[in-house]
């Protein structure tokens, strides 16, 4: 009865220093997320900054092109003034919703630290949400993009849809479908304990 009672002991505390490590792991990589977030915050404003500031000067020449050199080949690509606002418009909604994804992730990582586990509820909420947005980036920026070229007067219609996007939601959405699972079975153990 006593090495039982031991051995018991000795196995909890062994998972107690597990979950001090993962609580660890899980908080330095919440402020990673945080500054990628916080680093995507300002990307946005530099998008809109850099749209209008590259938007403008085709109103003030008579042609209707911007010239944009490519510093990877060293070429020069000109964009026409509904070019670059119909890119602007795509890259920021991209990375807008990008920003809710870290921001879903940091939710993510700072309830191990206050549940001490992450199989709650509200995680599988947050992934399935995390899924949905995934799937929004595969489609809305682009076509958003293409809306607006159609409204400025392109009228060539070209929707994409990125399929790489797609298989990343659909990954993260059987994550959720695992974490729901998760959140069953720890709650089964609370129940016997």
């Amino acid at each position: 009865m006593i090495n039982h009672q031991a051995s018991t002991h000795f196995g909890r505390k062994r998972i107690m220093i597990e979950n001090t490590k993962l609580i660890k792991t899980c908080n330095t990589t919440r402020r990673i997320v945080k500054g990628l977030r916080i680093f995507l915050y300002v990307v946005i404003a530099i998008f809109i900054v850099a749209s209008v500031l590259m938007y403008l000067p085709a109103f003030r020449e008579y042609t209707a092109s911007i010239p944009v050199e490519d510093t990877l080949t060293n070429t020069e690509i000109t964009y026409t003034r509904d070019e670059v606002l119909a890119k602007g418009t795509w890259a920021i909604s991209a990375v807008a919703i990008g920003s809710v994804v870290m921001l879903l992730c940091e939710r993510i990582l700072g309830t191990v630290n206050t549940e001490n586990t992450p199989f709650v509820a509200e995680n599988v909420r947050r992934l399935k949400i995390m899924s949905v947005l995934m799937a929004v980036i595969s489609v809305v920026p682009s076509w958003l993009a293409q809306i607006v070229s159609f409204i400025l007067g392109d009228r060539n219609l070209l929707m994409e849809v990125e399929l790489g996007m797609l298989m990343i939601a659909l990954v993260i959405w059987c994550l959720a479908l695992i974490f729901e699972y998760g959140v069953t079975l720890q709650q089964r153990e609370d129940e016997t304990l």
